[in-house]
């Protein structure tokens, strides 16, 4: 297996960033990029699991 032949999942907040992303990939030639459709916010809305929180800011 080569690097092109790796699935890649992205992931961000709202879904629209790592759509732009994994097409970015896909263009480049990793073709089983994928991204997460609604994202981080419609994971949880499904109540997948996570592990955690990790903010990249403090909490207000």
């Amino acid at each position: 297996m080569t690097g092109y032949d790796l699935e890649v999942i992205v992931l961000c907040n709202q879904g629209y960033s790592s759509s732009l992303v994994a097409d970015t990939l896909r263009t480049l030639g990793l073709h089983r990029a994928v991204d997460v459709i609604g994202g981080f916010e419609a994971w949880v809305a499904l109540g997948l699991p996570t592990t955690g929180i990790r903010r990249s800011h403090p909490a207000a």
